[in-house]
């Protein structure tokens, strides 16, 4: 995900997602391993308050969005389900770009550029076995 732009990346292509999208990837991909309800997501995502409807409006959004970022819709490894609780998931891949962007760094941990010694633009990838550094 490129926080900036706005944008995601699989396998260093761009993916084309809605802002929905967007949002919902880039909060799972901020809250690793916590299980989050239809009801949560969607308060976090939408910020409206919940109500039954939307629980099909949550599961046809996390639908499309897997078809663009899973290998395997049907046997997801991005955005996992917990039965009969939520959505959660276990990914992580994190590598850098250089560009000194400072405000982007509340949400991980410092990382410094191998390439400058400096704070740098941190991105999330859509593939754990991509190792992309761009500079």
């Amino acid at each position: 995900l490129d926080t900036n732009l706005k944008t995601a990346f699989k396998d260093g292509k761009e993916i084309l997602l809605t802002d929905i999208e967007y949002q919902i990837l880039l909060f799972f991909a901020q809250h690793k391993n916590t299980v989050y309800s239809l009801a949560e997501i969607y308060e976090n995502i939408w910020q409206e308050k919940y109500y039954y409807g939307a629980n099909n409006t949550v599961m046809v959004h996390i639908r499309n969005l897997r078809k663009k970022i899973e290998d395997d819709p049907s046997y997801p490894t991005v955005i996992k389900t917990s039965w009969g609780k939520g959505y959660y998931s276990e990914y992580e891949a994190f590598f850098l770009i250089h560009e000194t962007v400072f405000d982007y760094m509340f949400f991980w941990d410092a990382w410094v550029c191998d390439i400058c010694n400096d704070a740098c633009k941190l991105f999330i990838l859509l593939s754990v076995s991509t190792s992309y550094q761009y500079h």
